[in-house]
């Protein structure tokens, strides 16, 4: 033991600390070379012109794509076709570069229909999303809710206290449609529905719709306790299992939100004009109509975004879609006339005030907030429209 120690004490630390830290060196300086190995030519850290060479090749492609003479779509094809291309003869730092400047493109909506055409998907999707929307599965019978033992006037509530339950959640839009969706595909399917169950039902279905469409949805405690604790949790359990068999387990339908968000990039109305946040206000106020629910997301969308259109009115944008919905004028008359009436009756009713509050929000640009004028006009497209009729209100579902 003595002579370990007397060993160990003839060691110079300064010796020790300096091996070591040529050894961590050593270590840098090989993953720099590995590094450097991998670099394109031009690109080694020694090269002090790299940086200088990124950001002037990197100005240029920007400035090119802001104020060349050339249209948006010529220069995202030709940025597209050398970032796509094997047989490019450009190295892979300009080709990183092509790329770079696609994205910026994407971010200015001057330029994003430009892209999304360029990359040839959009009208793909959108034809795929039309016919899927159409599939059995996703079918509602027409007012099936007056072959029930309810009433629409009870389902409009209901729904008003869902819309509720999502701002208290904060969940999303998507959660919503779904929510609406499951509720009259199950009602249809189980017509011995009573009014005691009908909340069960109802929060049941956004139990399910939050789970499918939240990432962190809320745990079922916390719907029971929104239901003032009407029903215990196994209730929810056992209609969970029913809805789901009712349904097929089919909860990948489209909403309209997915082809609103489509139309306005196709007819390039403006992201951020209340106009579109008007759009999704009536788009909303028509899952309170029991009379729409058999009509499909694509055709509620189009018609939303063409009221809101009309009500601005930008008619000669509106024009354009029902070529766009793959409609003819008289069709898209037609459930334009039908989701205007059906705004009215809903905006008519004081105790269906969720979505009127939500929308009256700066967040939304106030969209709700429309002048007696822009009522006015909205009614005009309604022939022979008559708020105290009750046979038009039994016509239609009415509440």
């Amino acid at each position: 033991m003595e002579r370990r120690t007397t060993r160990l004490q003839t060691v110079n630390p300064n010796t020790r600390a300096n091996d070591a830290s040529q050894d961590n060196r050593n270590k840098v300086d090989a993953v720099k070379d590995k590094l450097a190995m991998r670099r394109p030519l031009g690109e080694h850290p020694n090269n002090k012109n790299t940086t200088e060479t990124h950001k002037t090749i990197q100005n240029q492609k920007t400035k090119e794509v802001k104020e060349s003479g050339k249209s948006a779509s010529s220069v995202s094809v030709a940025a597209a076709s050398m970032t796509i291309s094997g047989k490019s003869t450009t190295s892979a730092r300009q080709q990183l570069q092509q790329t770079h400047t696609l994205v910026q493109a994407y971010a200015n909506p001057k330029y994003r229909k430009a892209v999304v055409d360029v990359v040839g998907f959009d009208v793909d999707i959108f034809n795929y999303l039309l016919t899927y929307e159409k599939s059995e599965d996703f079918a509602v019978d027409n007012m099936y809710i007056l072959s029930t033992q309810l009433q629409p006037k009870m389902r409009s509530i209901l729904i008003d206290w869902i819309v509720q339950v999502q701002q208290r959640f904060s969940l999303l839009p998507d959660t919503l449609h779904l929510t609406v969706f499951l509720l009259d595909k199950f009602l249809s399917v189980a017509r011995d529905v009573t009014k005691t169950e009908l909340q069960l039902v109802g929060t049941t279905c956004m139990f399910i719709a939050s789970k499918f469409e939240e990432m962190y949805p809320p745990v079922l405690s916390d719907f029971e306790y929104m239901a003032d604790n009407a029903f215990a949790k196994r209730d929810i359990i056992r209609m969970e299992m029913r809805i789901l068999d009712a349904v097929g387990f089919n909860l990948g339908r489209p909403n309209s939100l997915q082809f609103l968000e489509w139309y306005c990039i196709a007819l390039g109305v403006d992201m951020k004009k209340v106009v579109i946040q008007r759009a999704r206000y009536f788009n909303e106020l028509c899952l309170l109509d029991a009379s729409l629910a058999h009509l499909y997301p694509s055709q509620v969308s189009a018609a939303s975004l063409y009221l809101a259109l009309h009500v601005a009115q930008e008619d000669d944008v509106s024009k354009q879609m029902a070529k766009l919905a793959k409609m003819t004028d008289e069709e898209m008359k037609t459930i334009a006339e039908l989701c205007a009436g059906a705004i009215i009756r809903v905006m008519s009713q004081q105790k269906l005030a969720a979505i009127r509050t939500k929308y009256q929000s700066s967040k939304f640009s106030e969209a709700s907030k429309m002048s007696q004028a822009e009522t006015e006009h909205l009614r005009s497209l309604i022939p022979r429209y008559d708020l105290d009729s009750a046979v038009t209100a039994k016509n239609h579902g009415g509440i």
